[in-house]
């Protein structure tokens, strides 16, 4: 996570708003495990083509 996401994360934490910290949280979890799962595919490809 960059600088400005977790100085986002923070400024959440410190306003209490914890369900949109949630939320921020779970969007960026998804994000990675989108990424993830393409790279993943990517590889799979290359495993088949050798």
């Amino acid at each position: 996570m960059d600088d400005e996401r977790i100085a986002k994360c923070l400024n959440m934490i410190e306003s209490g708003h914890y369900q949109a910290l949630d939320r921020f949280l779970k969007s960026h979890r998804q994000t990675l495990l989108d990424s993830v799962h393409k790279y993943n595919d990517r590889i799979d490809c290359l495993d088949y083509k050798g």
